[in-house]
């Protein structure tokens, strides 16, 4: 017999025997539930079974789940589980990758988020004004936007008012000169002539002040005392320096005492005002540290302190002003600039933990930026 034909014998023999046992209902196949219910310890009793996957099946016996099919896993009595309440062995724990931890109380952060803009530091807005009447006759400085120094010329004033106290400073120095040579002139001098130098040298003090008074600068009225005649102008200079932000005069006005000619404003600080809205009032407090950006420049954090809470509640808005002191000494923050700020508060169980006390500090009153 060839290989051939002992294949085909030994195949028609395992049809046949297959077909034999069959018909006398004898499966080889493995039972439906490819995971046989484990034997019950003494010490642990089944109380049901349920699906990982649709805990809410609860059946009497193992076997596939009647919502998807799964193998449904042995729930013990002594396991006291809660509704959606879910327990898994040390080896399921394992796969999971589940982790636990104690629980504490720690302090939590939580991030305030505010929108605002750049301001002006009203402390540092300087109005250059007219201390006595006249005329504008030159202006050095014609256009706003320009950056001035301390003490650079700013306006050319003709006033007649100083032309007069002008005249009263030559005629006191005069006389205080004439009364020091008699008395250096004289070996013992007399009680007059002590007197009248002692006189004439109250009547300069008091001319000098009068200009002082007058808004010029002590070389200024020096310059003044070493002529023989008046100046018929006067230089006025600026008080401080920063950026010419407002000009309210033009040359040839006629001016009034106490009128205002420019507005300087020192840049090198701003204020950054941002609104607060209700709720978040009660998360800031007085040097909370602040991280802003702007749009001008993408990336870039500035940080800041809040200096100021308004007390006030703004009725349109519904929001308060919180007001952040900031340096600017490069000038890269411009006043209008919006910007979006961040405050980070810590919280614990009694509530927000504000900075309301810094060890080894102390601020004015009047202004809490120092």
């Amino acid at each position: 017999m060839s290989d051939s034909q002992r294949t085909l014998v030994l195949c028609l023999a395992l049809l046949i025997t297959g077909a034999v046992l069959g018909g006398l209902g004898v499966s080889l196949a493995r039972p439906s539930n490819s995971h046989p219910e484990p034997a019950q310890t003494e010490d642990r009793k089944v109380k049901f079974w349920s699906c990982n996957m649709d805990t809410q099946v609860r059946e009497p016996s193992s076997g596939p789940c009647p919502l998807c099919g799964m193998p449904m896993i042995p729930i013990y009595e002594d396991l006291h589980l809660r509704p959606g309440q879910l327990a898994l062995s040390a080896a399921a724990t394992r796969l999971a990758e589940v982790r636990t931890d104690p629980v504490q109380r720690i302090p939590v952060r939580r991030e305030i988020r505010l929108e605002g803009k750049i301001a002006y530091n009203e402390t540092r807005v300087d109005d250059l004004t007219a201390w006595v009447p006249g005329r504008i006759d030159d202006l050095y400085v014609n256009f706003t936007g320009l950056h001035v120094r301390k003490g650079d010329h700013m306006a050319k004033l003709y006033s007649p008012a100083l032309i007069s106290a002008q005249e009263e400073l030559i005629r006191s120095a005069e006389a205080y000169q004439e009364a020091k040579l008699r008395v250096e002139a004289t070996a013992t001098p007399s009680e007059s002539l002590t007197w009248q130098l002692t006189d004439t040298q109250r009547n300069l003090e008091s001319a000098r002040e009068k200009l002082r008074l007058l808004g010029l600068q002590p070389k200024q009225i020096d310059h003044i005392q070493s002529l023989l005649s008046p100046d018929d102008h006067v230089i006025i200079y600026a008080p401080s320096g920063g950026v010419v932000i407002d000009k309210h005069v033009q040359k040839g006005m006629y001016v009034k005492t106490g009128m205002r000619l420019y507005t300087i404003a020192d840049l090198s600080q701003v204020w950054v005002e941002l609104n607060a809205y209700e709720e978040d009032v009660p998360w800031l407090s007085l040097y909370e540290k602040v991280t802003f950006t702007t749009e001008a420049y993408p990336g870039e954090t500035f940080p800041g302190q809040i200096t100021f809470i308004q007390p006030v509640l703004d009725n349109k808005t519904r929001t308060i002003k919180v007001r952040v002191d900031v340096k600017n000494p490069a000038l890269k923050l411009k006043p209008d600039m919006f910007v979006r700020a961040i405050v980070r508060v810590g919280a614990d169980a009694n509530g927000p933990l504000h900075h309301t006390h810094i060890p080894g500090a102390w601020a004015c009153p009047m202004h809490l930026e120092v």
